[in-house]
């Protein structure tokens, strides 16, 4: 076997292994709104636009890897490359939760701040596999990153970091591959909110949803 040959194998594993992720992410979503319904009959289009957003964030950090596999990411490309789908929906749960959290501390002075960051960080739980107690453990994190105004942004990351470095074989004391990594994770809201902005992205987000 070539090397060419090894290359294009673990290319396509990693396309199938992204593939069986989207479909565990696209089926969680798919239930998002229609769980809550019952309970909520009234909220349908603040669930709907929820699920369009959670959805923009993962598709957002998907552009994100594709596109820098041999840039940014290079030095962990193989570590990315060989995870099953569990892990890499659990590596990315940890920036996602991470940036649900930032949006509630930029808002939480307003009255529905704190309903959405459940609401989201509910969401975030489902789509990636996690068990609630990821979602409890988010929540009684928000104590210690707001502990000091000086250092939330710090605290944050660090907070995200101590959850994805095990999984990329890192220590969770390297600051330095921490803050690589929190700009990583800045770079995935990026695409997310072109996602987001980009014409007909509603309508688009619900039909890739529901595309399984």
């Amino acid at each position: 076997m070539g090397l060419w040959d090894i290359v294009s194998g673990n290319t396509l594993r990693f396309n199938q292994m992204k593939d069986t992720a989207g479909t565990k992410v696209r089926r969680s979503l798919q239930t998002f709104v229609t769980s809550r319904l019952p309970d909520y009959p009234n909220s349908e289009r603040m669930f709907v636009a929820t699920r369009n957003h959670l959805f923009a964030y993962y598709f957002g950090a998907q552009i994100y890897v594709n596109n820098h596999l041999n840039g940014e990411l290079k030095d962990y490309r193989s570590v990315l490359m060989g995870m099953n789908a569990n892990t890499y929906l659990h590596f990315l749960s940890w920036f996602h939760a991470g940036d649900v959290v930032a949006t509630y501390l930029a808002f939480a002075d307003q009255p529905a701040a704190q309903g959405r960051l459940y609401l989201e960080l509910e969401g975030v739980s489902e789509m990636y596999g996690r068990s609630h107690q990821f979602f409890k453990e988010w929540l009684s994190r928000l104590e210690f990153i707001t502990e000091s105004d000086d250092s939330v942004g710090a605290r944050l990351a660090f907070q995200v970091f101590d959850g994805v470095a095990p999984l990329l074989g890192l220590s969770q004391n390297d600051a330095i591959k921490c803050m690589f990594w929190a700009e990583i994770g800045s770079e995935f809201s990026s695409y997310m909110t072109q996602c987001e902005e980009q014409p007909g992205w509603d309508e688009g987000a619900a039909g890739e949803i529901f595309t399984v």
